[in-house]
């Protein structure tokens, strides 16, 4: 069976066929056998071809530096087979997964968090059976890689809608939004829409050049995409781009692909907002916040670097010739007033006397006995030098003199780097100089110690005076675990360098990202009802980045500005930034912070499954695809039919309302031990969507909402995905302001129908508008009228379930799907397995915390 590939770099679709599933190598084209042709007229020959793309819509918005992209492609397999087409998913490095959506034959089906095989082997299944399915996974040893599989009927259309959300991080003096797009094909309607909604003004918006995604390329005007950029405001921009078919063939040969294969490479946008001179801000909305600091106009601290670079035998050849170059570059980037210090290792750690060479030391001095080496605080090791031309002239001849050999002896070259600092520092004093190891191996520890636990626990015991490691790990030999671990656990972070002609580059541009470190020991404290904060304390704010913190405040109540304390160039400093209303939800940007936060305590700490349930937990709640979880849908032969309100009502069970609902095989489920639900259970339900129908008794009450609504329930006139709520509960208490300064209670629009005469238009609604639990469209009903409404389901409990000041309060009533099953929908489910979830996530939210 011919299979087509589909490679989504990002946020678009590679469709290419082959005989069999090709793995991704760093973003590289597939080689098809089949060619890339329109459809023929004779039937007989369209078992030949792949499934052509007809539409790829590509739309992104960003407010509060928060980006939320989806991809849309229309895709048909013209073939009288079924055609699997496998998406591979390169997601920014920060990106979750928070949605996908696929529509066959007119119906959609939406998938929800899933543990990861669960999910895997309902799509086995499913394939194994000829029924249309797609999966999406993370893969385990690349955070950043997802997995999107589909398996595609005869003569059948398909339209992927694919979602994904990222906090923008600022590098090098500006935020940065990749794009990759790779459909492998011409595509006729393929269009890039990027919409930023920003609090404080943007200093700038440009769409650079199109990029590889692989290696850095030299200016070329073929590469320019031509991008519409739109200003409406000064705190908005509109981007646009729009390829027609010569401009994307001239662009693929720009990047040297085939042109007929269409281009494959990365639109960017980059821009930056004006900051303000109290070194931040903080933006407060429906009881969440987000404070930006980044204090404008500062000096970079004195620095102590202490360059350790591996000369391993595997080093040889072009890795050590690209390491020489860069760290050309790299020296003569070294301010003035900054020291340094140059360890080359291997079987030893050697430290290089720039005044006497000959004299340099090695550690340790000898391998036979561990016991017997000289201990560290015997030996005598060259100082730091300051940066001189003498200095540097001298270090860029041992570092073109280095040759590779021998073994990788990690451990000992951290040791003596640590070493190295703390000698300064005990020979002249702190005088807040910002030390800085930079640590460049290619490969995994061979000598010495080499158990990584060993490594990371005793290195980070060495590292009393919390010195930054920065790990960079050198082509795909390195061991990024190990590295990944030990600066998390050392104030630092991994960056990788891709194994490329342009690796010295990469080295370059890496280094000017931290070369000017402003502010260390940076405290945020907030008041004491702050709460569910995520991370308050950094080592360093480098030149051309920014801290971000997000946490939950009381609502409606007084923010006081929080003190921030750090260390810049001339000492103590601290700063009270301005708070304002965001333009924008926040409540997931916050949920977004919060499971990265814990995803990174979770490489770190003893207590990994405790963590990885709050991860998982809050990844349910807001639908992130994260390494601890994953999605699937499947499109069934038939499902057995229930009576919803039966299920609910089954005695000894606390009951939540229907929504969330996973595909039954056809005989119940049977007590064994594969069906038991324990602490290692961590189903989360999949759904079937039936198309969106807009209720009668609406259309009576709303009639000029009836046109206003996409295929899957969402309304087209707000920007995030909201749904009116149908035959939802509105929730208890939940305080708003009306447009006349009123206050009122957000309620979903069919429970307050006082307010329905005055929604005769979109503005209208606009300006009641107010958001329930993120995804339900609600309006400010005036109290009076709404004090008195009763709950519509009584048998659901109102008792909030508190976890922690790490994860939010979750009723039993507010957990239900993003949409809303028809009663025809909900009758196909069977009984047994409304239950099963029930008592499964009842289970979950009382006991994972």
């Amino acid at each position: 069976m011919v299979c087509a590939v589909f490679k989504i770099f990002t946020v678009a679709a590679l469709i290419a066929s082959c005989t069999a599933a090709i793995p991704v190598d760093k973003g590289l084209v597939l080689v098809t056998d089949v060619p890339n042709v329109a459809v023929p007229a004779k039937k007989a020959n369209y078992d030949n071809l792949r499934p052509q793309i007809s539409e790829m819509n590509i739309k992104t918005y960003i407010t509060n530096r928060f980006a939320q992209t989806t991809v849309t492609g229309k895709v048909k397999n013209h073939a009288s087979k079924s055609q699997e087409a496998v998406f591979f998913v390169v997601l920014p490095n920060q990106a979750f997964i928070s949605a996908f959506i696929l529509e066959i034959d007119g119906k959609h089906y939406t998938a929800y968090v899933q543990e990861k095989e669960k999910a895997k082997k309902i799509y086995d299944d499913a394939v194994r059976s000829g029924i249309g399915a797609a999966h999406v996974s993370v893969n385990a040893r690349d955070s950043n890689t997802f997995t999107v599989k589909v398996n595609i009927e005869p003569e059948s259309k398909a339209v992927f809608n694919l979602t994904y959300e990222e906090l923008l991080e600022r590098k090098k003096g500006y935020y940065e939004l990749v794009i990759n797009i790779h459909p492998g094909q011409l595509v006729k309607d393929l269009n890039v829409e990027v919409d930023i909604v920003e609090s404080r003004p943007l200093s700038f918006v440009r769409a650079p050049q199109i990029r590889t995604g692989n290696v850095i390329l030299k200016d070329n005007d073929e590469l320019d995409p031509r991008a519409q950029i739109e200003r409406p405001k000064a705190e908005q921009a509109v981007i646009k781009f729009k390829p027609d078919f010569e401009k994307q063939k001239r662009i693929a040969h720009g990047l040297g692909t085939e042109e007929d294969d269409g281009f494959a490479g990365q639109f960017v946008v980059q821009y930056d907002v004006e900051r303000d001179p109290q070194g931040g801000e903080i933006l407060i909305k429906d009881g969440y916040f987000v404070h930006f600091f980044v204090p404008p106009d500062l000096k970079p601290l004195v620095k102590h670097v202490v360059f350790v670079l591996d000369t391993s035998g595997s080093m040889a050849g072009r890795r050590i010739e690209q390491l020489k170059e860069a760290m050309k570059n790299i020296l003569g980037d070294l301010n003035s007033k900054d020291y340094f210090n140059l360890v080359e290792f291997n079987i030893h750690a050697k430290v290089w006397n720039l005044d006497a060479p000959e004299e340099s030391t090695y550690f340790p001095n000898s391998l036979r006995d561990n016991s017997a080496v000289q201990e560290i605080i015997n030996i005598s090791f060259a100082p730091a030098y300051p940066v001189k031309n003498t200095t540097i002239n001298e270090t860029n001849k041992l570092v073109k003199a280095m040759r590779a050999k021998g073994g990788t002896n990690i451990y000992d070259a951290l040791r003596v780097a640590i070493h190295l600092i703390k000698l300064r520092r005990k020979r002249v004093g702190n005088n807040n100089i910002q030390p800085l190891i930079i640590f460049l191996t290619d490969g995994e520890a061979t000598v010495g110690k080499t158990n990584k636990n060993e490594i990371i626990d005793g290195i980070s015991k060495e590292n009393d005076i919390k010195i930054p490691i920065i790990s960079l790990s050198f082509g795909d030999s390195a061991d990024h675990n190990l590295l990944k671990k030990l600066s998390q656990k050392n104030f630092g972070f991994e960056r990788k360098i891709y194994e490329d002609f342009d690796s010295d580059i990469q080295l370059q541009n890496f280094y000017k990202e931290i070369s000017s470190p402003l502010l260390n020991n940076i405290t945020f404290t907030y008041t004491p009802d702050t709460v569910s904060l995520t991370t308050t304390n950094f080592p360093i704010l480098y030149e051309g980045g920014e801290l971000v913190v997000s946490g939950k405040i009381p609502q409606n109540s007084n923010v006081v500005a929080p003190v921030v304390n750090c260390f810049g160039n001339q000492g103590p400093v601290q700063y009270r930034p301005k708070v304002n209303k965001s333009v924008g939800q926040l409540e997931r940007l916050w949920a977004y912070m919060t499971v990265k936060k814990l995803l990174e305590e979770k490489e770190t700490s003893t207590n990994v499954k405790e963590i990885e349930k709050k991860a998982l937990y809050l990844a349910l709640k807001y639908s992130f695809i994260t390494p601890v979880s994953s999605m699937a849908v499947v499109k069934p032969n038939s499902i057995e039919s229930v009576d919803i309100q039966k299920a609910l009502s089954t005695p000894n069970t606390k009951a939540f309302k229907a929504g969330l609902v996973k595909i039954a095989p056809e005989n119940p489920i049977e007590d064994n031990e594969e069906n038991k639900i324990d602490n290692h259970t961590k189903v989360v339900s999949t759904s079937i969507i039936e198309p969106f129908v807009f209720p009668t008794e609406m259309k009576i009450k709303l009639p000029w909402l009836e046109n206003k609504f996409n295929k899957d329930g969402t309304l087209k006139f707000f920007k995030g995905r909201y749904t009116l709520g149908i035959n939802e509960t509105s929730p208890a208490g939940l305080d708003c302001i009306d447009p006349q300064s009123e206050e009122g209670l957000c309620m979903l629009v069919s429970d307050c129908d006082i307010l329905l005469p005055k929604l005769t238009d979109e503005q209208t609604f606009k300006d009641y508008f107010c958001s329930i639990e993120n995804k339900f469209a609600g309006v400010c009903c005036p109290k009076p009228i709404v004090a008195g409404i009763a709950p519509q389901y009584p048998f659901v409990e109102s008792e909030d379930y508190e976890i922690d000041d790490h994860t939010e309060a979750v009723s039993t009533k507010t957990i239900k799907s993003r949409q809303n099953l028809s009663s025809g929908a909900l009758n196909q489910f069977s009984n047994w397995h409304i239950i099963y979830f029930m008592i499964l996530y009842q289970f979950l939210s009382s006991t994972l915390f």
